[in-house]
This record gives structure tokens, sequence and C-alpha cells, in this order.
């Protein structure tokens, strides 16, 4: 029996089915920054489709499904921002105080 790992790439529009999509620079370039370099190499995919392979016999699962817009967000470098700028997004005042 063959066994394969298949990678495909959607796009989901309001209202209609997702559909397959090239993935572009661009709308990765958090993921990208987050690598030693770019493009992997050969040996480097081949240690990813490992860690994936052994991902799915550890947890038992057949499918995985990774929100890419959501890992180039966690990806981004950290925002700085000001007092008044956190307290604006959060909504409410916040006093700074030091660790201990």
């Amino acid at each position: 029996m063959a066994h394969n790992l298949y990678i495909e790439t959607q796009a989901e529009y309001a209202g209609c089915s997702p559909q397959l999509e090239v993935l572009n620079e661009r709308d990765c370039k958090h993921i990208i920054a987050s690598l030693d370099h770019y493009p992997p190499t050969t040996e480097e995919v081949k240690k990813a489709a490992c860690v994936l392979i052994g991902r799915c016999i550890h947890k038992r699962i057949w499918n995985m499904e990774i929100d890419i817009d959501n890992l180039d967000i966690h990806c981004s470098p950290p925002k700085e921002m000001t007092i008044e700028e956190i307290e604006k997004e959060l909504g409410y005042k916040v006093k700074l105080v030091k660790e201990k």
C-alpha cells in the first residue's frame, strides 16, 4: 500500500466554497522572515515533511489544517506602541509596573 502526503492551499471567499490558490510572498512575508534563509533547501523541505508526518502519527490524525493568515500574524515582529496606543487598543487605562 502506498501512502502519500498531500499539501494544498485554499482561499476561502465569503459565500463560496474554498478555492485552490497558490501562496505568494506578499501574503506570507512574516512566515518567510521567520526562516533562517529563503528559499528552503530540498533537505529542509524533506525534514519539514518528516516533522508533519511524525505529528500525524503521534496525534493519530489523518488530516491537519493550518490557518496561514493567522500563522503569518503570529510570526510578525513585535509592534512598538506607546501607552496611549495600548490603552486605545485595549479600551481601558493601563499602568506600567516593575517586574519582581
